[in-house]
């Protein structure tokens, strides 16, 4: 193949760690890594070299986003999750215009965003996903508490699989969070996502509240569960965490996003390393400190060296859909978690969740993870800075 560009920066952050000084990066007419030069922090003159004023990383991927709650954006001011929750079932008979959504998967490219998974419970955003210049994987999320609809359940979800397939889209069934889905629900869903390998995505310890239902049948979820499915009926909690009760079946899915985590113990979750490499720990910190005021234990989830992944979350809880933003406030409340890590979490790790990592993710040659340029950041301990901002270059 012939080279058709050659980029350099200051630094090059190729998604694995690595940080190369004054790198070179190849790429073909089509945007497929030729090569990766490590030139030891000399850059001699090189005939065609395109130097850039920063540090370049591959495209980020956005591994959690509701791009049917863009209409949402500054209408729901409730803290805490149940209330943010009861707010967002409020405006749930809205149908998102195309228009809104079409501007937030326009941002999300302007922000350096080259995929995205995201949560639908309808077909609203599917054509907008089939125009974008964007990756999606959707997760068609399911809920019911009842084990005898479970069924029926799985049969309207598999509706919008069907046409998303039609479409030629990527997707897969999930359950929303383990406080909305019976044991039956659960159990289909790993028997779908066993026979088809399917990437399953799940809200997880997003509050305090999830784990207070489940270990004392306590908290506001009680109330709110009783409110929203008829049929629910109080047995009594298991007195577990919920991430304890469905354990047994979340370490069989072929692969596994967490979503949150906020109240989670990476800890235990390091305990199990069965679950571990099927998983990716998905964090949204900037929704995470709008809903509840605190953020995942990061610093923790790096040090047991678990699979981290970044989120958006929807413009319901969050100002904006920019991976960089959740990068930076990351890092201003975990300053030992090191950049380079920081943007494995936002590009390989992402990747890796939604089943891409053959196609992007890395500066790896054969993949077209897309080039950004991080301008504006503190070259000497190459670090965010307030005004640090992404650019994208292919």
């Amino acid at each position: 193949m012939i080279v058709v560009r050659r980029l350099s920066a200051h630094y090059i952050l190729p998604g694995d760690g690595r940080v190369l000084k004054y790198g070179i990066l190849e790429l073909d007419s089509e945007g497929r890594v030729l090569s990766l030069v490590d030139t030891g922090g000399t850059l001699r003159e090189t005939q065609g070299l395109e130097f850039f004023n920063g540090v370049l990383v591959p495209g980020f991927v956005n591994a959690h986003c509701h791009l049917e709650l863009s209409h949402l954006a500054g209408r729901v001011n409730a803290r805490g999750l149940v209330p943010f929750l009861k707010s967002v079932l409020r405006y749930r008979s809205e149908t998102c215009p195309i228009s809104v959504m079409e501007s937030a998967d326009r941002e999300m490219w302007a922000e350096g965003i080259v995929a995205v998974g995201d949560i639908s419970n309808t077909a609203s955003s599917f054509s907008v996903k089939r125009s974008s210049s964007l990756i999606y994987h959707t997760f068609v999320e399911l809920s019911g508490l009842d084990p005898g609809i479970a069924n029926s359940v799985m049969d309207k979800g598999n509706v919008l699989l069907r046409q998303l397939s039609e479409m030629g889209l990527r997707g897969s069934l999930s359950p929303h969070a383990p406080y909305s889905v019976s044991r039956a629900l659960m159990e289909a869903l790993l028997d779908q996502a066993l026979f088809a390998h399917h990437i399953v995505s799940v809200h997880h310890q997003e509050s305090e509240q999830e784990n207070l239902l489940f270990q004392r049948g306590e908290g506001s979820f009680l109330p709110f569960l009783r409110e929203i499915y008829p049929s629910f009926q109080e047995e009594g909690p298991p007195g577990v965490s919920s991430f304890e009760y469905f354990s047994d079946l979340l370490v069989r899915f072929p692969r596994l996003l967490m979503v949150h985590n906020t109240f989670s113990d990476p800890v235990q979750l390091a305990g199990m390393p069965s679950l571990c490499e099927r998983s990716a720990w998905v964090f949204c910190p900037r929704s995470n400190f709008l809903l509840e005021g605190r953020l995942p234990d990061a610093e923790c989830f790096f040090r047991a060296g678990l699979r981290v992944a970044l989120g958006t979350d929807s413009l319901a809880s969050n100002g904006s859909l920019s991976v960089l933003s959740e990068m930076r406030l990351l890092q201003e409340v975990f300053p030992a978690i090191p950049f380079p890590v920081l943007v494995q979490w936002a590009t390989s790790n992402g990747a890796w969740a939604l089943g891409l990592e053959e196609h992007l993710g890395k500066f790896s040659r054969g993949l077209r993870p897309g080039v950004n340029l991080i301008e504006r950041i503190d070259l000497n301990t190459i670090r965010l800075l307030p005004q640090s901002r992404v650019r994208r270059i292919l």
